[in-house]
């Protein structure tokens, strides 16, 4: 019960919560929204998923919506920024969906040849072509960071 003291009043009675709550009482912006729980998969429609699109549906609303001629980048317009950003988003959405089901797999296999299988799956990354990592990097380049 110590975890809801100082939330409020107006818990007083009873009280209709899924999780705990945890307040921090010298927080002077109050409780702390709980983080994304790690085991939430961009493959699974979790809070994680949700959160990618929403960046990626930014990214999109930004490349529209933007009327200037200045440049966020080096050389690239916002629109390109969008395009590629969307692009190696959906490559490793893709990967990570992937490396979900062999992960899922792994264990129902005992055999030797069917673990070699799925280490060579899981190290081969199929949707992460040469040419997305030239994306990437030219992103990386753009942005300043390399």
């Amino acid at each position: 019960m110590r975890d809801i003291q100082g939330c409020g009043e107006h818990l007083v009675g009873r009280l209709f919560v899924k999780r705990p709550l945890r307040c921090y009482l010298n927080d002077p912006l109050g409780p702390t929204p709980p983080s994304p729980d790690p085991r939430d998969e961009a493959g699974g429609g979790g809070r994680r998923a949700l959160f990618h699109n929403q960046i990626k549906n930014q990214l999109k609303a930004i490349s529209t919506l933007e009327k200037t001629t200045d440049k966020l980048f080096i050389t690239w317009p916002t629109t390109r920024f969008g395009e590629v950003a969307e692009t190696i988003y959906e490559a490793y959405h893709m990967e990570v969906k992937l490396k979900r089901k062999l992960l899922e797999n792994v264990a129902h296999n005992c055999t030797e040849s069917w673990k070699m299988l799925h280490l060579a799956a899981w190290v081969y990354e199929p949707f992460i072509t040469e040419n997305l990592i030239i994306l990437l990097d030219s992103l990386l380049i753009e942005t300043g960071h390399r």
